[in-house]
């Protein structure tokens, strides 16, 4: 039936029809029905985890947490049988698989080594003392909300019989070029005007770069742009050339920048990006193999260890960051990925913090952290004017800790900040509305890979990742900006444009 079966046997989703026509036939099912026993099973875990908490309610002892840990490696189980065991195609790149691993490594990864008695109680973590069971209990809640959510929500109808890919122009690469270029440009600018070896040596000045120098401001509105720029050009690439990035130089260009805010520091900053590269050439290119994902994530945990050892003394120097790295492994009582799951892992901190402080001492903050996000939306470029919001990470931080002069941050996360707005079953029932936002973009997609849905998935999975260990702060600008882009090119399309033009790669 295909006259391209080399894309089979090389398993790329993409196959060309006899017709000359392409479809995303090898990716997923749309509109999976849902699956009784795993909906079941997601409820069990939930039910076992809740009477744990009533029976050890306000226990801080490490084997009252060890039914929750048992709840929580049931829904992984259950969720890779479901995932593995479905019909095929399936896809193990999808939106669900990301929220999983990112959600359970920076909510779980502390609670499951204390539970079996690996690391002593952390006095952050265990900051509100009796409301540790319960902050777990509700992440555990949060989890299968999404998961549960997301399931049902899946149950439609294939509306069309095959997933046609619809090539932009190519003029589209054009444009994210460009864009590309302009925000390496603003990006590395502000870097080199604030000093690069300064910034390397002391990664305080990176988070403070927004108000030290005359363009500071830039720095971070060039990612936001960038992240779309590169969702545009893998998009485009990928329906175009079915390639995750088009062209023989450029893709080293703009995967350079990527690895380069890395190499700053900022692992969430890379975070944020990576999905992109890994989905164009998921879908599109070529499935990757799941040996490869996981190599990736246990190299992307050693490298946060490296440079969350590292970024504050080393000088751009490779020798002395390796020094450096060796001299402080050296007191470490954990290997470098112990390590890396302990750090993110203690994230659940800020959960506790909030149960202990909300609503016992302050109330609930009813939505008004999603409301603030949205000024963000407009650049900060007039000088002397500066939109000050205080954030409820922040918040939870000089609550807790004091002054921020006199402190560090202590981040967000996603589930503390339903919870602050909404409170325990509020936020658990925000967390039903996330899975069922994120299956139906992840089933427009599937049904209709055209470039703006594709420019959609893309983005829409990035800042969930990156939320999870922030807040809304981090999503809002981006969304909203790539939508206005979407929006504008939308317009242009009903312009005629040459369909003869092409683009020399």
């Amino acid at each position: 039936m295909f006259n391209d079966m080399q894309n089979i046997e090389k398993k790329c989703p993409v196959v060309t029809m006899d017709d000359g026509c392409q479809i995303l036939d090898g990716l997923d099912i749309v509109g999976r029905s849902p699956n009784i026993v795993y909906i079941f099973g997601l409820l069990s875990a939930v039910t076992v985890s809740g009477v744990s908490y009533l029976f050890n309610k306000g226990d801080t002892e490490p084997s009252a947490f060890l039914p929750m840990v048992f709840s929580i490696f049931f829904i992984a189980i259950i969720f890779l049988v479901r995932k593995f065991a479905s019909a095929k195609p399936f896809n193990y790149l999808s939106p669900e698989v990301f929220f999983i691993a990112v959600y359970g490594v920076f909510h779980f990864s502390y609670i499951i080594f204390y539970a079996i008695k690996m690391v002593p109680s952390d006095p952050e973590v265990f900051w509100g003392p009796t409301h540790v069971l319960r902050a777990v209990f509700y992440c555990i809640c949060c989890l299968c909300a999404f998961l549960l959510s997301y399931e049902i929500s899946g149950g439609r109808p294939n509306l069309s019989q095959y997933s046609i890919l619809e090539s932009p122009s190519p003029i589209i690469i054009l444009i994210a070029k460009i864009l590309i270029v302009i925000c390496i440009i603003f990006f590395w600018g502000v870097i080199f005007s604030a000093g690069f070896f300064q910034i390397l040596s002391d990664y305080q000045a990176l988070t403070r770069i927004g108000t030290t120098t005359a363009f500071g401001r830039l720095f971070f509105v060039s990612q936001n742009i960038a992240l779309i720029a590169i969702a545009m050009y893998s998009a485009a690439s990928g329906l175009i050339y079915q390639k995750f990035m088009a062209g023989k130089v450029f893709p080293f260009i703009a995967l350079g920048f990527i690895i380069g805010i890395l190499i700053l520091g900022d692992r969430g900053g890379f975070i944020f990006f990576v999905p992109i590269p890994m989905l164009a050439f998921h879908c599109f290119q070529r499935k990757i193999k799941i040996w490869w994902l996981i190599l990736f994530a246990l190299l992307l945990l050693f490298t946060s260890t490296f440079i969350g050892l590292t970024r504050d003394v080393v000088g751009g120097n490779v020798g002395k960051m390796k020094e450096e790295y060796e001299y402080k492994a050296q007191s470490q009582v954990y290997n470098p990925i112990t390590r890396s799951l302990l750090e993110f892992g203690a994230s659940i901190k800020t959960v506790v913090i909030a149960m202990e402080l909300i609503p016992s001492q302050h109330p609930y903050w009813y939505g008004t952290e999603y409301l603030q996000s949205l000024p963000g939306v407009i650049p900060n470029f007039i000088p002397g004017w500066v939109r000050t919001a205080q954030g409820i990470d922040v918040w939870i931080t000089e609550t807790a800790f004091g002054n921020l002069q006199f402190t560090h941050g202590r981040g967000g996360s996603i589930a503390m900040e339903a919870y602050t707005q909404f409170g325990f079953l509020g936020g658990v029932i925000f967390f039903v509305f996330l899975g069922f936002f994120y299956r139906r973009i992840y089933e427009r997609f599937l049904n209709k890979p055209n470039f703006a849905r594709t420019v959609m998935f893309f983005v829409f999975v990035c800042t969930l990742v990156f939320w999870i260990r922030n807040t809304i702060f981090v999503a809002t600008r981006t969304i909203v900006w790539m939508l206005l882009v979407l929006w504008i090119l939308q317009l242009f399309k009903k312009q005629p444009i040459d369909n003869q033009y092409e683009l020399h790669q």
